[in-house]
């Protein structure tokens, strides 16, 4: 993947450059092969996870406080869930449905080929997760009244360049964050919790659940959003290469 295919090479080494400016080439092209060592693991666990069994994934994919879960449960509140593209985030389909009583959504992007549109989603629903598209999140909040349900999304990727968003400082650069998820916690005034994927080992992590806030719906436009990336990047500095780096995460600059 590094050698000889180069995957985005030149984007995941400008990425680091840019987030990493300190670091000298020697430590980038480091960084860089590890990265490409770690989604080459993620490849293969991603195929994997179309026959993994569920006591399987709860090996590989454990969480550490699911009790905070039960807790929220409890108190009759429905939860906004916010991922990243860290560890491996894929597995979380899987594996979160196991350790809650709650009825778990999440979002999937649709893909341009139907055939496997449908394998790739029923793989995922396989342990109770039901997925929906970006335009089905206030339908499937709204028509929730009466029980209780987790929406997750992977909350640190590129807006759209026409969608609504709000520009930070991520890995000292400005960057533009979504503002879909913090929109439909305010809205529905869901306690947000930040779902930070460590990787422990080749085919092993530790899934940990962070509060972000309870009350969303009383903070400043944006102040979610800045919060969630603030604990995002303190993650990412411990450990760069399990975040996606081959992601355009800077396509859009911000205007003068």
């Amino acid at each position: 993947m590094y050698y000889v295919v180069g995957y985005r090479k030149r984007v995941v080494v400008e990425n680091l450059r840019s987030s990493f400016p300190e670091k000298s080439p020697a430590e980038i092209e480091s960084l860089a092969r590890k990265f490409f060592a770690h989604l080459c693991d993620l490849i293969v666990e991603s195929i994997k996870g179309s026959s993994i069994s569920e006591a399987e994934i709860a090996r590989r994919h454990r969480y550490t406080n699911p009790g905070l879960l039960a807790e929220y449960h409890a108190k009759g509140k429905s939860l906004s869930i916010l991922g990243a593209h860290y560890g491996n985030w894929e597995w979380v389909a899987l594996s979160l449905p196991l350790v809650t009583r709650y009825k778990t959504h999440g979002i999937f992007q649709t893909l341009n080929n139907e055939f496997m549109n449908r394998t790739i989603k029923a793989s995922r629903e396989r342990n109770g997760m039901k997925l929906i598209s970006t335009k089905e999140v206030s339908r499937t909040l709204r028509d929730s009244t009466g029980e209780l349900i987790t929406m997750g999304y992977i909350a640190d990727q590129s807006p759209a360049r026409t969608s609504r968003h709000h520009w930070i400082k991520f890995l000292g650069q400005d960057t533009p964050a979504n503002f879909g998820y913090e929109r439909f916690a305010r809205e529905y005034d869901t306690p947000v919790l930040y779902l930070n994927v460590t990787k422990v080992g080749r085919g092993y992590y530790e899934c940990t659940f962070h509060p972000v806030t309870d009350e969303p719906a009383k903070l400043a436009e944006g102040a979610l959003a800045e919060q969630f990336m603030r604990q995002l990047e303190g993650v990412i500095r411990k450990q760069p290469e399990y975040w996606l780096w081959s992601h355009r995460r800077w396509k859009i600059k911000k205007p003068t």
